[in-house]
C-alpha cells in the first residue's frame, strides 16, 4: 500500500519517508519542511495511530484521504479483511517472508520524539536565525544623513551660511556583498546539516531504546513459559517421589533450577521500568509514562549492498556534508579577504543654506550651494589583510582535512557496524532455522523419555536450559539486528530501505502429555 501526501510517500513495503522534519532539497543541501506541510503530515500520522500489526484502520484514513470509486462501507469491509489476514499471519511458525514489512509502532515513537525534542527545535531555530542573518549581510550599508549648524555664520560674498544638510552612501568594492551573502548562506546550510545529524541521532536513540525494551518484554515471556514447564515437572517429580519412583534429589534439582529462573525473571522484570524510562526519555516524555509492552521485534533485511552503503556515506552523512559546506564557506571567506585589499567608496551630496548678502546684490545672491562628494578608505595595513587571507585559507584547509578524517572514521565505523549487522543476521538464521528447532526437538524427546521413566531429571533440566538459552539468544540477535540497522542508518545519514520488516516468531510451547 502506498499513500502519497504533501510530497511524501508512505510505503508499507519499504517504510521509506516516515520522518517529517528535514528533507533533502537537492544534493548537498538540507532544508526544512514548511510549517503548513509539516503540520499536515503530523495530523496524518496522528490519524494513523490505530494500526493493526501492518494493516491500517481505514475508518481513520477516511478522515484524511479521498479514495476514488470506493465507498466507506467497502473500505470498512476491506479493513476487516486485512485484520483477518493479519491474524492469520501471526499464527505460530509463520514464515517471515509472508509478513508485510511495516513498522507502525516505531514510526509513532519516532514522530513523538521529533515533535517533542527541544534540542531539535533549538537546532531549527538556529537554522532559521542563520538564514535570516544571511539575508542581511548582502545589503549595502544604510545611507547617512548629516546636518551642521554654523554657530557663527560664515560670511561670504553672496551671503552668510547658516546650516548645511548632507546625504551619503557607502558602496563596498565590487563583489564584497555577494561574497558575504554566499558565505552566510553556506554557514546557514551547514547549521541545517548539523540539525539533520541531530535528528538522526534522535531517531537512533528511539530505535535502540525500543529494541532493548522489546527484547526485555519478549525475554520475560519466554522465561515465564519455561518456568511454567518446570513448575509442572516439579509436580510430576513430587508425585513420583511420593510414590517411591524417583529419589528426592530430582525434586531438589528442579527446585534449584526454578529458583534460578525466578531470579532471572525478577532481574528482567526489574529492568523493564528503566528501559521504559529510557524509551520515554528518547521521546521527551516523563519516565513514568505508560508504554504498551511491544509484542514484536522486527526482522530487518537491508535492500542495499554493503558497497552501496559505504559509497553513500560521503554524500548522505550530514556530518560530512556540514564540514564540506563549512569549507566552501571558508573558501568564500578567502575571496572576501582578498577583496579587502581594495577600497570602499562613499558618494554624497551636501546643500548649504545661505542667506542674502548683507549689502549689495552680487551674482547668485542668496543661492544655496550644492556640493557633490566622494571619499575612499585607504587600505594601507597590508600585513593585517594578508593575515586575514591566510587565516581564511588555513580555516578552509582545516575543514577539508576534518571532513577527510571524519569520512575515514565513519567508513571504519560503518565497516564494523556492517559486520555486526551481518553477524546478527547469521545468528537469527542459525537460531530460527537450526538451533531453536533442534533444541525444541531435543526437549520434547527428553520430556517424553522423562515421562516414560527412561530419562533423569538432570537430562531434562539440561535440555530445558539449552532451549531457554537458544530462545533468548534468538531474541537478542533480533534486537541487535534492529539496533545495528539503526546505527547503519545514523552513519549513512538516511534510512536504509529494507526488504522485510517482519514480526518476531515465538517458539511454540513444548507439548506435555
Amino acid at each position: 500500500m502506498k499513500i502519497a501526501i504533501s510530497g511524501w510517500t508512505l510505503d508499507s513495503h519499504s517504510g521509506v519517508g516516515r520522518y517529517p522534519v528535514l528533507v533533502p532539497a537537492f544534493a548537498g543541501m538540507t532544508t526544512w519542511i514548511p510549517d503548513r506541510v509539516r503540520n499536515d503530515i503530523r495530523h496524518f500520522h496522528a490519524s494513523l495511530w490505530p494500526i493493526r500489526a501492518w494493516g491500517l484502520e481505514v475508518t481513520e484514513m477516511d478522515q484524511v484521504l479521498s479514495i476514488h470509486d470506493v465507498t466507506r462501507k467497502r473500505m470498512r469491509i476491506f479493513s476487516a479483511a486485512v485484520s483477518a489476514i493479519c491474524f492469520c499471519a501471526l499464527l505460530p511458525r509463520a514464515r517471515a517472508e509472508d509478513l508485510k514489512p511495516r513498522l507502525p509502532i516505531i514510526d509513532n515513537y519516532i514522530a513523538q520524539a521529533i515533535e517533542g525534542n527541544n534540542d531539535l527545535k533549538a537546532a531549527e531555530d538556529a537554522w532559521k536565525a542563520a538564514s535570516d542573518r544571511a539575508r542581511q549581510v548582502g545589503v549595502p550599508p544604510d545611507p547617512r544623513f548629516t546636518y551642521g549648524y554654523y554657530i557663527r555664520p560664515v560670511e561670504t560674498r553672496t551671503g552668510p551660511q547658516r546650516q548645511r544638510f548632507g546625504l551619503s552612501q557607502t558602496l563596498p568594492w565590487f563583489g564584497k556583498l555577494s561574497l558575504k551573502e554566499k558565505q552566510a548562506f553556506l554557514e546557514a546550510e551547514a547549521i541545517g546539516a548539523r540539525a539533520e545529524s541531530l535528528r538522526l541521532s534522535v531517531i537512533r536513540r528511539v530505535k535502540e531504546a525500543y529494541y532493548e525494551y522489546a527484547y526485555d518484554v519478549q525475554a520475560i515471556t519466554i522465561t515465564g513459559q519455561n518456568m511454567e514447564l518446570l513448575g509442572y515437572l516439579l509436580k510430576v517429580a513430587d508425585s513420583r517421589y511420593s510414590a517411591g519412583l524417583s529419589p528426592y534429589s530430582q525434586t531438589i534439582r528442579l527446585q534449584v533450577e526454578i529458583a534460578k529462573l525466578e531470579d532471572r525473571l525478577r532481574s528482567l522484570s526489574d529492568l523493564t521500568q528503566p528501559l521504559r524510562a529510557r524509551l520515554n526519555s528518547s521521546m521527551g516524555l516523563p519516565p513514568e509514562n505508560p508504554i504498551p509492552p511491544p509484542s514484536e521485534i522486527p526482522i530487518m533485511i537491508a535492500d542495499m549492498s554493503d558497497e552501496e552503503i559505504l559509497k553513500g556515506i560521503e554524500e548522505s552523512n550530514p556530518e560530512i556534508r556540514a564540514l564540506m559546506i563549512q569549507a566552501s564557506a571558508a573558501g568564500q571567506g578567502v575571496k572576501l579577504a582578498e577583496r579587502n585589499f581594495y577600497p570602499d567608496f562613499t558618494f554624497g551630496l551636501e546643500m548649504i543654506q545661505q542667506d542674502n548678502a548683507r549689502s549689495g546684490d552680487p551674482l547668485h545672491n542668496g543661492d544655496d550651494p550644492i556640493v557633490a562628494t566622494v571619499s575612499v578608505n585607504i587600505p594601507i595595513w597590508f600585513e593585517a589583510r594578508r593575515s586575514a587571507v591566510a587565516e581564511a585559507a588555513n580555516k578552509e584547509r582545516s575543514l577539508k582535512r576534518q571532513a577527510s578524517g571524519t569520512l575515514d572514521r565513519l567508513n571504519a565505523a560503518m565497516q564494523l557496524a556492517l559486520f555486526k549487522y551481518r553477524d546478527a543476521g547469521r545468528k537469527i538464521d542459525l537460531f530460527q532455522n537450526t538451533l531453536v528447532p533442534k533444541a525444541e526437538q531435543s526437549m520434547q524427546a527428553t520430556l517424553d523419555a522423562f515421562q516414560a521413566g527412561t530419562q533423569s531429571v538432570i537430562d531434562l533440566i539440561d535440555s530445558e536450559r539449552i532451549l531457554l538459552e537458544f530462545q533468548l539468544a534468538y531474541l537478542r540477535a533480533l534486537a541487535d539486528q534492529g539496533i545495528y540497522m539503526a546505527e547503519l542508518e545514523s552513519l549513512l545519514g538516511r534510512e536504509i530501505p529494507c526488504k522485510i520488516h517482519s514480526l518476531t516468531i515465538r517458539p511454540p510451547l513444548i507439548k506435555v502429555h
